[in-house]
């Protein structure tokens, strides 16, 4: 049984989203779709005085009728700089800081002209930080020739051109998907859903859903690893 699958390259995303990569064969950043102004492609939220902040990446030209690969990084800002300089001072006691802050300054300091780009590689290399396959992560605008198909057509069309059996997607975009269109092609519809996760936080109530860089800092690897498998996977 082969599983994919698909979602846009968000920055820094929370775990759930690393868990939807672990949990298939294939999974497609969707960056040739429509940029979506309010959602999470140019910013997360991490912990600020105990509660949770959201930073923005600034971004030239960005409008919900260009595409995702299309949108430019705006360098004018120094995002980069100011957005180390938040996670030092919001992050530098916490009891993985020293090792994964090297590893984050290592990742930024790259040459990214897009915000697909910068996604991208920075999904990929927590995916190696973590030790999970990442060659299973592609890219929807370097593969698939089916820019012309929307909604569930074009994700119908992946999996078909995959020849995959099962189609994973966020238990969060259960509504936007039709069992029956699936069944028809012989596909299995499946929802991921993130378990209870609670970790030690420097706050004094715990933030959930916080950007992946919230939970490297506190805790070790091999226990962010065992995280991965905490979920459940809901039919339609």
């Amino acid at each position: 049984m082969k599983s994919v699958a698909i979602m846009q390259p968000y920055f820094f995303p929370y775990l759930g989203y690393f868990q939807l990569i672990h949990s298939v064969d294939l999974f497609v950043c969707f960056d040739d779709v429509n940029f979506i102004k309010k959602g999470w492609i140019h910013r997360n939220q991490i912990v600020v005085n105990g509660g949770s902040h959201l930073f923005t990446v600034p971004l030239t030209g960005a409008s919900q009728n260009r595409k995702i690969n299309q949108i430019e990084l705006d360098e004018f800002y120094k995002w980069r700089t100011v957005f180390l300089k938040m996670i030092r001072l919001n992050y530098s006691k916490c009891p993985q800081f020293d090792v994964v802050f090297n590893w984050l300054e290592t990742c930024l300091n790259r040459d990214f002209d897009k915000i697909s780009e910068l996604n991208y590689l920075t999904i990929l290399e927590v995916l190696k930080f973590l030790d999970i396959d990442s060659r299973k992560v592609v890219r929807s605008s370097s593969i698939y020739n089916n820019s012309d198909l929307v909604g569930q057509d074009r994700i119908l069309d992946i999996c078909l051109q995959e020849g995959a059996s099962r189609y994973i997607n966020a238990y969060g975009g259960r509504e936007l998907y039709q069992n029956e269109f699936f069944q028809e092609q012989n596909i299995e519809l499946r929802f991921l859903k993130t378990g209870k996760i609670i970790y030690p936080q420097k706050s004094d109530i715990f933030v959930p859903y916080m950007s992946i860089l919230d939970l490297l800092f506190n805790v070790p690897k091999h226990d962010v690893n065992g995280m991965l498998n905490k979920y459940d996977l809901l039919t339609p």
